[in-house]
């Protein structure tokens, strides 16, 4: 698919709206608001080819267990090149830095992301 072809098809996802305005936790046995259960939200659409546009403002805070895992936790799962071509992120700077560090630590971590 071509990346005009897939930003034809984006989805915006306001966490703070569509999500929780005070998402928290890793895993789905923390909450409903957790990174795992934000995750699968994610890995359906970018699996499904649509470009993904993730709006972090108006959220209280993001734990840095919410984002390791609803954003890195994509690189985990496969997701690494979709991550990279299928998604974008509308916050202010601060948000988008702590989303940007997470990932960065997560490939320093994974130097073999599948591509």
């Amino acid at each position: 698919m071509t990346l005009a072809a897939q930003m034809a098809r984006t989805v915006t996802i306001d966490i703070a709206k569509d999500f929780s305005a005070e998402p928290f936790g890793r895993y789905a046995a923390h909450g409903p608001a957790s990174g795992e259960v934000f995750r699968a939200r994610l890995e359906r659409y970018i699996r499904d080819g649509s470009h993904v546009l993730v709006d972090i403002d108006g959220v209280t805070g993001l734990s840095s267990s919410f984002l390791d895992e609803a954003f890195a936790g994509l690189v985990r799962h496969g997701c690494s090149r979709q991550l990279t071509f299928g998604m974008s992120f509308r916050s202010s700077p601060s948000g988008t830095q702590a989303i940007l560090t997470t990932l960065k630590y997560m490939s320093a971590r994974r130097p073999r992301i599948e591509q």
